[in-house]
């Protein structure tokens, strides 16, 4: 699991904001849960080591119980799901990933230095308990020719 949903060891998170969040019924539609929990948002770009371009721009929620770990984020090479592990004892059990294609909006141009409207991929992501409560939900958007996601399966 870490491996097939975790960036390069050279790529490293820069936190932009931390706000509170309300599960909403746009997040969960986009999630498919209950609005009912208070969240932490954190709004990040990730970076190559080394480039002042962000190759993503990342809206991750987590419940407002988990917000200790924001102190963990900032520069950060590991996965924020994997700091909520590890930090409150809980496992991701059932993790969910979708690709898509999008256009940059308006608002997330500027700080992914690309023009409104630019080709870019968006990746969902949700990491459940085995509750099924969730641990983590992620929304990224990945400017054209800054990422690629590579998966091979080597079967027998």
């Amino acid at each position: 699991l870490d491996t097939l949903l975790t960036y390069p060891p050279d790529t490293f998170v820069r936190v932009d904001e931390v706000s509170p969040a309300v599960a909403d019924a746009t997040l969960s539609a986009e999630f498919g849960m209950k609005a009912t929990a208070d969240w932490t948002r954190v709004t990040l770009r990730r970076y190559i080591t080394g480039s002042s371009l962000p190759i993503s721009l990342s809206q991750v929620m987590f419940p407002a119980s988990y917000a200790s770990v924001i102190d963990e984020i900032d520069g950060s090479e590991t996965p924020i799901f994997a700091l909520i592990e590890r930090r409150f004892g809980v496992t991701a059990a059932d993790v969910r990933l979708r690709i898509d294609a999008a256009a940059v909006a308006a608002p997330l141009a500027k700080p992914l230095q690309v023009a409104e409207g630019s080709a870019a991929i968006r990746i969902v992501r949700s990491y459940r308990d085995n509750a099924g409560a969730p641990l983590q939900l992620a929304i990224s958007i990945h400017p054209e020719g800054r990422y690629a996601f590579e998966f091979a399966l080597r079967r027998g």
